[in-house]
């Protein structure tokens, strides 16, 4: 029996009307919100904002009017279908929502620092094919595990975030992408690559790709199956001598991501072991 318009209503999360808030949290249905932070002088009381169980049954967010939200945390919301992300985002989750097919930016959303999306497994490239993303000031993308995005579907995405520094696309099908970055010049802060368990991608291309970018301190190539055992060698190698040469003037970009701030960022350490070449062949053991 289809459905009615008004049984489709319960599902949509009236937000769109610039609520007083700046981070918005609906991981795992539980609705939550931080206030806005008071002036100095004279502060009005603040509203305890209450935290609304939606029990997964959310299928639309629209946050485009939003004005003042600039952090959205949605993890785990498995019937989300469709994300209009508001216009003044910076910080954005929505990781293991694995119904999730549809995000939308407003207005390009010129401030975004940090996307992260793994797991979200129906989410279809052409999310990101068009130029309607201005990626200028992003620091962090995930999209770790989003197997219908294959990497033609960020590569222009990738040209105009000049201010990468942490990138996994672990899992995905990478065909073309670093050597259109090579030609592009993209990603030149990079510091941080993770495309393990990746395919469709050439050896000849990795290697090219992180030895021209001096920043780069990290970069997984595990079970990335259509890399060779050489390549894979030379760039663990490469990382090392990287890491070494910085010392303990760097951390690492990964691990610190989410550490607590209370506690002193963690220096970057070698993590790779090197691979042996098969007899009559240039596989890995």
């Amino acid at each position: 029996m289809r459905r009615s318009a008004r049984d489709e209503s319960r599902h949509l999360l009236p937000v769109g009307l610039a609520p007083d808030c700046s981070c918005l949290g609906l991981s795992d249905g539980v609705l939550s919100a931080a206030p806005l932070a008071a002036p100095p002088i004279a502060p009005p009381p603040l509203r305890e904002l209450p935290r609304v169980s939606l029990k997964s049954s959310l299928l639309l967010l629209d946050l485009s009017r939003a004005q003042r939200v600039c952090s959205l945390a949605a993890s785990g919301m498995a019937r989300l279908r469709t994300v209009r992300l508001p216009p003044s985002a910076k910080a954005v989750c929505l990781e293991a929502c694995s119904s999730l097919a549809d995000l939308r930016p407003t207005d390009g959303c010129p401030d975004l620092l940090s996307l992260r999306l793994d797991g979200c497994r129906q989410l279809r490239g052409a999310s990101f094919a068009d130029a309607s993303w201005f990626a200028a000031s992003l620091a962090e993308l995930d999209l770790s595990w989003c197997s219908r995005v294959e990497g033609r579907d960020v590569a222009a995405l990738l040209r105009s975030a000049m201010s990468l520094r942490s990138l996994s696309l672990r899992g995905l099908r990478l065909g073309g992408l670093l050597e259109a970055s090579e030609q592009s010049g993209a990603l030149p802060r990079l510091s941080a690559l993770d495309v393990g368990f990746s395919s469709s991608i050439g050896s000849e291309a990795v290697l090219a790709f992180a030895e021209r970018r001096s920043e780069l301190l990290r970069c997984n190539l595990r079970a990335a199956g259509t890399v060779s055992a050489d390549v894979y060698n030379r760039v663990g190698q490469l990382m090392q001598e990287r890491a070494a040469a910085a010392a303990a003037a760097s951390t690492d970009v990964i691990e610190n991501r989410r550490r607590p701030k209370h506690l002193a960022a963690r220096v970057a350490e070698p993590f790779y072991y090197l691979k042996r070449a098969r007899r009559g062949g240039d596989g890995a053991s």
